[in-house]
């Protein structure tokens, strides 16, 4: 487990838990597919975090 908040760094693990207070308030899965270009996984991952109000 690694808690970060640099998307940068959170787009390269499998799973993100956003927590807020102590509770977590979504979970993010990366893509099966391991093929996805870093770059838009992380763009996937920010999009995802601004839809929870990051």
């Amino acid at each position: 487990m690694m808690v970060t908040h640099d998307a940068k760094v959170a787009a390269k693990c499998s799973r993100v838990l956003y927590i807020v207070d102590g509770n977590i308030k979504g979970e993010y899965v990366s893509p099966k597919d391991l093929e996805i270009k870093e770059k838009d996984r992380e763009r996937s991952l920010n999009n995802w975090l601004l839809e929870l109000g990051w």
